[in-house]
């Protein structure tokens, strides 16, 4: 949680080394951008006053679809599914994988095209990479 509060103590991104960002340390479905492309300050302030991350960024994933139209019971309906054994399971973070299916795609998207133009990248134009070399130590 806390992941848009990033100039904060105790906000939370994971890295997978692929350099996907994912809002949480358990991941969502969809990353929110890659460091391959950009910086993570860039990634996070692109989808600050996005409800659906403010509200996971506030810790109350279950309002992340209000302003999608999903209501807290519709999100904890979408959290419900089966164990392989037939018995009822429920978490929070199943309902945020199916609203990431659902709804966040364009999103995320839209989030990327802005990042990329203000860069004034093309889609599919790859971004310049900054290549760090590293001195031997002397023994």
């Amino acid at each position: 949680m806390n992941f848009l509060r990033h100039e904060f103590n105790g906000s939370e991104v994971s890295i997978e080394p692929d350099g996907a960002v994912y809002p949480c340390c358990v991941k969502t479905k969809l990353p929110l951008g890659s460091l391959l492309e950009d910086n993570l300050i860039e990634i996070l302030e692109s989808l600050a006053g996005v409800p659906a991350y403010e509200a996971i960024t506030m810790g109350h994933p279950e309002r992340m679809g209000i302003a999608s139209g999903w209501s807290e019971q519709d999100f904890l309906a979408h959290s419900r599914t089966q164990r392989p054994d037939g018995a009822g399971y429920a978490n929070l973070c199943i309902g945020c994988d199916r609203f990431h299916e659902q709804m966040l795609g364009p999103v995320l998207d839209e989030a990327r095209q802005r990042r990329r133009a203000a860069k004034g990248l093309a889609d599919g134009t790859a971004a310049p990479r900054r290549v760090v070399a590293i001195a031997p130590r002397e023994r």
